[in-house]
């Protein structure tokens, strides 16, 4: 019975000192794992965020170029001058150059900036629109309702900026003011 009783407390003991090995060996695979799935999660998100800022990019690139040629031959249509039918192919390449990189956003998400870059779309289509000669249309009206639709245009330029910024984590709130530096403000 001596000999019993220490040898019951060492199998106990060890059975004790098993399951603790085994439990912490468990803690640290589940510790692990989860570390695995948060890497994993956090390189998805990452690449997503980089997917959606190329496609951003891309479509502020081609914005700026349609952006351009508009303002050219606004120019050239309020004081009468020529404009060649390549000139308005160009714009009008441009226009679909900036609905394809639209297209692009509206796969990689998510709806809120596809959306704000469909209306900046649309408004830059409604804009080479009104420039476009037609049938008793006068440089003066084109003009005119080109500028009517420059305020649209730059709302929803604004629009798309926001949205972009906010999605790619640049900006924490839609109720923060935009800060623009280097230009007066009119009072």
């Amino acid at each position: 019975m001596d000999v019993l009783l220490p040898a019951v407390f060492g199998l106990l003991g060890a059975a004790v000192g098993a399951i603790a090995a085994i439990w912490g060996a468990k803690r640290t695979a589940d510790a692990a794992i989860q570390q695995v799935f948060h890497q994993h999660e956090f390189e998805r998100e990452r690449w997503r965020r980089e997917q959606r800022q190329q496609a951003y990019v891309a479509y502020l690139e081609a914005v700026d170029v349609l952006k351009s040629l508009v303002e050219s031959l606004a120019v050239r249509v309020d004081t009468g001058r020529s404009i060649d039918g390549a000139e308005w192919l160009r714009m009008d390449d441009a226009d679909v150059a900036v609905m394809r990189a639209a297209d692009r956003i509206e796969l990689t998400g998510p709806q809120r900036v596809a959306e704000a870059a469909i209306e900046l779309s649309a408004a830059y289509s409604d804009i080479c629109s009104a420039l476009l000669p037609g049938e008793g249309r006068p440089a003066e009206s084109r003009y005119a309702e080109y500028r009517e639709l420059e305020p649209v245009r730059h709302s929803a330029y604004v629009a798309f900026r926001r949205e972009a910024r906010m999605t790619l984590g640049f900006e924490d709130s839609p109720t923060s003011p935009p800060v623009r530096r280097g230009i007066p403000r009119v009072r």
